[in-house]
């Protein structure tokens, strides 16, 4: 076993140790009489023999301390255990967290294993990290050795979990090395998963044979085969096993290597995959924690430069390599990725960087999705010799770093997605005949023939080199030079190693030379890809205003699809000299502002799509569309544009339109004068606590925003802490402290100041309320009473009984509106003769973000909808004006006399839910249509009581005031730092 509890001093005889390295004993100390039998002795020797290529009697110490690398496994505890009130827990994780990635591996308490460490293993020998003593053990990741084996002074300490009293620090029994973190696996390896191989690649394994030994050794071979399953994006599957006659299983023995080879055959698994280039270059490893980031270091690598910046697919690669290690190990249930939006903040450069990693939405459910944010950063002159590397948390300081690239990626899994799919026109598969390698590669490609191989349909190309005009259409073959397998983690580099298309235009064409920088890339994931190969056809169907938007598919070998990507890109003339930002690119500073601005707004909205996303079971029926649209038609009229159209099956039109460049010939840019003129505010009702109003002329994600601030942003004050002196009701102390928590308080936030954790309470940030009440019998009340009011004092606690207890000078300030609960009739607890509750309570300004018991709409709503729209198109009478006005809500539909025949008629479509209940009768089929207004807002604030709801929406809209002054100061900041560069 192994802790990470350290003693500020260590023994002499350790100290000596750390300077020799060597214990002078270690070739001559006696065996005990509770080491291990000689048969489990000759297995250990005899796979320490099979790593190092020959078996043999008796190895010398010198021989076994040579050259050649070295394979272990090491156990230790990844849960939470007490021993001797210490915690002994040990993870991978909490490796990666000590300095410098190493610590000591103590505790050991077996002599076979003291014996390997002491005696066997040498430095740079490589160690299999593996979680044992837990739910599902298994390896998590790799270590390698350090220091070698050093006396345990932990045996000799009192006071430690694994103290040996009959250890004798002038003749130490037991023995540990230091060990450090190289990487955690992108995949825990369960021993589940290990044991299914038994038969074939690790059917020696010491793991299997002899699995309670916590120090063993493993061989070269066996080694390779677990590195290349947690390179694996799924347990690879393996034949049925049947029970097998004595007979053939001496035939399975004397074939066992040529069966052993056709098993890894049959796997299709490379024994080297890990030595990959792309595998290399996107190499990162965790160097700890701050707060809820991770933080992930590595180094781009110069070979998947273009022009002199790391090509963009590749960074994209490079921080979804970080965050599948973040989700990997159980982390979250939903560990493949199913989409990535990556925002290019600035222009990454060929050296160290830093990414930070956090959870935004996990979902509980297996079937769910989860949301994970990345930022990739990097110091300043990250190019220069010097440029500091990130080797642990400690070291990191974010505000050194500048943001350079963010990624926000949906995590979810591919193997348990259920439903159908329909797809209708897909774009075909390219032909591979017109998939021909070029004789060279062109412009700023060339530096890709390093490492990939390229077959172009060059039918779209210009007729001659920079010449001409070709068509902004790309097709093309690629694989990895080094016979890698396509995996998930590459698509984003796949999605990104090619020519722009368009580039393809010509000189002529786009008027001069041109970079293509890429602002904005959504890659979505499909399957799981197989073979060595890529097929994808990209293409510009729209570039307007110098924005390019470049979408395509890729497939696999088999013409699977696999992912869909979209990427944004602006382009303009190339001029030596100038300040360059993504790929050696000209771009204005605003535009640098720009992408940040893109980037919070991005990050918002996919923080609500998320929330969309997990509540919609993946179980459920889900259709994937993609339909055949002529471009070239749009809605005439403006007012049809902003309706959402409601079908029987599907809404659509659910998008907004208003913006420049969607249809030809219409000015859709925005100025203040039209939305002056369409914006307007009707109050529809409105209570002490409950107000319902219209907003017209607003965009969704102005509405949202006020709705999410009106939930999370608004402050006010409630209970923090509950102080416990005496309770002897039925309710646990947690339970009424909660009950507490949650009851609305009475008082003015902005009369209070905001109060940190480790800041003492004043009269200028806390309020402070008491409960003192006991439960007596009415000395009154006659013997024969069963009314509890009548027979009991104080029976009932209710909020009323909680007193203001004024501090400093609260009580003259706040004189004329003193402190309180909003609802005094609020039942708190119920008490019985001698029961009594005594505590003090203090109560602080916080936010919903927070807390909910500080939302001021948190136990109510604030919400809105879309006006809904009734169309009759045609008459409908007798009868079936009847069975129409059944279809709606009661108010929705009225029937009236129209010259003696019943005619319904639309009276307040308010009222409707939009059930699209009456699509569901042919008979109304062609007679009415549902929509919704886009821009028409029917908000409903309903307030706890401590703020009047017209006030909390007059906060809502000075809040989101408040952030657009914020960019716009942030966004001017940035704008004087530029030009001081």
């Amino acid at each position: 076993m192994v802790t990470r509890i350290r003693r500020e001093q260590v023994s002499a005889v350790a100290e000596k140790d750390q300077k020799t390295n060597l214990w002078p004993d270690q070739k001559t100390s006696k065996r005990k009489a509770s080491e291990p039998k000689q048969a489990d002795k000759e297995v250990i020797a005899e796979s320490i023999a099979e790593q190092k290529g020959a078996k043999r009697e008796d190895a010398s110490e010198e021989s076994e301390q040579g050259s050649e690398t070295q394979y272990w496994l090491m156990k230790a505890e990844p849960n939470s255990r007490i021993v001797k009130g210490k915690d002994v827990k040990f993870s991978i994780d909490d490796l990666a967290a000590m300095p410098n990635q190493t610590s000591q591996w103590d505790g050991v308490r077996s002599f076979e294993a003291r014996n390997i460490m002491r005696d066997r293993m040498k430095l740079g020998d490589l160690v299999l990290f593996y979680h044992s003593n837990c739910k599902e053990p298994g390896i998590a990741g790799l270590a390698k050795v350090v220091r070698t084996g050093y006396p345990d002074y932990t045996a000799t300490d009192p006071d430690h979990p694994y103290y040996d009293e009959k250890s004798n620090p002038d003749d130490p029994k037991w023995f540990m090395v230091d060990v450090q973190c190289v990487k955690k696996y992108p995949r825990f390896i369960s021993l589940k998963e290990i044991q299914q191989y038994k038969d074939g690649p690790l059917k020696d394994m010491v793991l299997i044979r002899r699995g309670r030994l916590s120090v063993q050794p493993v061989s070269k071979d066996e080694f390779a085969f677990i590195e290349n399953l947690a390179m694996q994006e799924e347990p690879a599957k393996t034949e049925t096993r049947y029970e097998e006659t004595p007979k053939k299983k001496r035939a399975r023995k004397s074939d066992k290597f040529v069966r052993r080879e056709k098993f890894v055959s049959k796997l299709e698994i490379s024994l080297f995959h890990h030595m990959y280039l792309f595998d290399k270059a996107i190499e990162n490893s965790l160097v700890g924690r701050q707060g809820d980031k991770a933080l992930y270091a590595g180094h781009f690598d110069p070979t998947f430069k273009i022009g002199n910046v790391p090509n963009g697919g590749y960074t994209a690669s490079v921080v979804a390599n970080a965050v599948i290690q973040y989700t990997s190990g159980g982390k979250i249930s939903q560990p493949d990725p199913i989409a990535l939006n990556a925002f290019y903040l600035a222009k990454n450069e060929v050296g160290p960087y830093v990414i930070e990693v956090n959870d935004i939405k996990r979902s509980k459910g297996s079937n769910g999705y989860s949301l994970v944010k990345a930022v990739l950063k990097q110091v300043k002159n990250a190019n220069e010799a010097d440029a500091p590397i990130c080797t642990k948390a400690d070291d990191y300081d974010s505000s050194k770093y500048i943001p350079k690239l963010l990624v926000i990626m949906t995590m979810g899994k591919i193997s348990s997605e259920k439903g159908p799919t329909f797809i209708t026109k897909p774009t075909p598969v390219p032909d591979r005949s017109t998939l021909q390698q070029p004789k060279s590669f062109l412009g700023q490609a060339a530096g890709l023939s390093q490492f990939i191989d390229w077959f172009p349909d060059t039918s779209t190309f210009p007729k001659k080199a920079n010449h001409g005009q070709g068509e902004p259409v790309l097709k093309h073959r690629i694989r990895w030079k080094d016979g890698k397998d396509v995996d998930l983690v590459s698509m984003p580099a796949f999605s990104d190693l090619f020519m722009p298309p368009p580039s393809l235009l010509g000189d002529e064409a786009r008027g001069g030379q041109m970079w293509y920088p890429t602002m904005q890339m959504e890659v979505q994931f499909k399957a799981f890809p197989k073979g060595k190969e890529i097929i994808a056809s990209f293409a510009s169907r729209y570039i307007i205003n110098g924005r390019a938007e470049i979408d395509g598919e890729l497939w696999d070998e088999e013409n699977r699809l696999g992912p869909k990507r979209l990427t944004y890109s602006i382009f303009g003339p190339h001029k030596e000299g100038e300040n360059q930002i993504m790929r050696g690119e000209s771009m204005s500073k605003w535009q640098i502002a720009g992408r940040l601005v893109i980037a919070y707004v991005m990050y918002e909205i996919f923080v609500l799509c998320i929330d969309f996303g997990n509540a919609v079971h993946r179980d459920n029926v889900e259709k994937i569309v993609t339909a055949n649209v002529d471009e070239t038609t749009h809605m005439d009229t403006e007012e049809e544009r902003r309706r959402v159209i409601v079908g029987r099956d599907k809404v659509s039109e659910v998008s907004s339109s208003d913006f420049p460049g969607t249809y030809r010939g219409i000015d859709d840019s925005w100025n203040l004068e039209k939305f002056r003129s369409k914006f307007s505010a009707t109050i529809n009702r409105m209570s002490e606590r409950e107000m319902e109003f219209d907003l017209v002329g607003i965009d969704a994600s102005i509405a949202n925003a006020f709705r999410r601030i009106l939930i999370a942003e608004i402050p006010t004050v409630a209970i923090e802490k509950v102080f416990m002196f005496n309770n002897t009701s039925i309710i646990q102390d947690e339970v009424l402290a909660h009950r507490l928590g949650l009851i609305p308080i009475r008082a003015k936030p902005s009369e209070l100041s905001y109060k940190d954790a480790d800041e003492d309470p004043t009269d200028l940030n806390t309020i402070v309320l008491k409960l003192q009440i006991k439960c007596e019998r009415n000395p009154e009340a006659s013997k024969d009473e069963t009314d509890q009011d009548k027979m009991y004092i104080n029976h009932k606690v209710y909020s009323k009984d909680l007193l203001w207890v004024p501090q400093g000078d609260q009580g003259t300030r706040w004189a004329n509106d003193p402190v309180g609960v909003v609802d005094d009739d609020i039942l708190i607890a119920k008490l019985r003769p001698g029961q009594e509750i005594d505590c003090e309570l203090h109560c602080e300004k916080g936010i919903g973000k927070d807390h909910a018991k500080w939302s001021p709409v948190g136990k109510s709503t604030a919400s809105y909808r879309l006006l809904p729209e009734i169309k009759i198109k045609k008459p409908i009478t007798d009868n079936l004006a009847d069975k129409f006005a059944k279809c709606f809500p009661p108010g929705v539909i009225e029937v009236e006399n129209v010259k003696g025949v019943k005619t319904a008629k639309v009276a307040n479509p308010r009222k409707d839910t939009v059930s699209r209940e009456v699509l569901r009768h042919p008979e109304f089929e062609d007679k009415v249509a549902l929509t919704r207004i886009r821009d028409h807002f029917i908000f409903n604030i309903e307030s706890t009581g401590q703020i009047k709801p017209q006030d909390l929406f007059a906060q809502s809209v000075a809040t989101l005031a408040q952030k657009a002054h914020n960019i716009r100061q942030a966004l001017g900041d940035l704008r004087d730092t530029l030009d001081e560069h």
